[in-house]
Formats: C-alpha cells, structure tokens, sequence
C-alpha cells in the first residue's frame, strides 16, 4: 500500500502586500505566524505519520520553507523540490513521479491550492475537481490500495493546522 501525505503550505507573505513590495509570487515567504503555525502542525504529524523519508515541494519559497520545518521534525526526511507541484502542473506526472520511489518510504507532497485538493480529488474520484480546500499548514493522508492510478485512493485522514497542532506536544 502506498501512503502519500499530501500538505498545503503555511501562512505567507500576502500577495497584495507581496506585489507592493515588488516580490514576486514565486519567492513570498513565510510570515512569523506562518512559521510558528507549521512547527507545531509538523510535530502533530507524527502521531498520524511515525516516519518521513522524502517530502517533495514546489521549487516556491513558502513551499520550500514549509518542507523544511516538516523535515525538521523526522529524523531521516529529505527535502526534494519538484517542478511537478508548481501550480498547473500535470496530475498523471506527479503520480507517476511518486511511484517510482518504493513502498517502504514514506512520501509527502508540499505544494498549493487549489492544485492539491484538485489532485487529491482526482486520486480519490477520478476526476479533475476538488471534494474539499486545504487550508494552509493542512493536511490530508490520502492510501493507494494495489493500483496507483487516478480514482483508486481512499482518503485516510484530513486535518486543518489548527486540529494537527492539538495533535502535537
């Protein structure tokens, strides 16, 4: 069985504030809030995901920090970005990407609404539409049975940051 843990980046830099400030999408940061939130979401992952080996991210800077803080909260994990999580990025070769790596590591996936819930909805259903929003620092396990294909995942768990941090220390 295969187990993909699937997370939305944490609160950042606002994008209105962010074009004010001449900052491109791609490179808006973390806030303050947005790093606090997310070290306590990571450690309220651990009761629901024990281990971490391989978190790919959106090569985005919020999406790259919030990869690390996960990361900091698992012994073993690495931090691999991946252009298949930037926003339009194809479903079917983020899939196929996943499942190359083998079973025995367990994978999370850091990228941006509304592409994760709409490639969430479309392991689970099949379809191209989200069945709900990740918030940000949210997080959802979705499972694989014998098939890794679109339509064939069953949704494990789904946590909002506020629910994981309840969870952690």
């Amino acid at each position: 069985m295969r187990k993909i843990l699937v997370i939305r980046h944490a609160i950042a830099l606002d994008r209105v504030e962010a074009a004010q400030m001449s900052v491109a999408d791609a490179e808006r940061p973390l806030t303050k809030d947005g790093w606090r939130k997310m070290r306590g979401s990571a450690e309220g992952l651990q009761p629901w995901v024990p281990e971490l080996h391989i978190i790919a991210t959106s090569p985005w800077l919020r999406a790259i920090q919030t990869a690390e803080i996960v990361a900091g909260a698992y012994d073993n994990a690495k931090v691999k970005e991946t252009e298949l999580l930037l926003p339009g990025a194809s479903h079917q070769d983020l899939l196929a990407w996943l499942d190359h790596f083998p079973e025995k590591k367990q994978i999370a996936i850091v990228g941006h609404e509304p592409d994760l819930s709409l490639w969430v909805g479309w392991a689970l259903s099949g379809q191209n539409r989200a069945l709900f929003s990740l918030k940000k620092g949210g997080a959802c396990l979705i499972e694989f049975g014998d098939q890794i294909a679109a339509g064939h995942a069953t949704l494990a768990w789904l946590m909002t940051s506020a629910q994981l941090r309840r969870c952690g220390n």
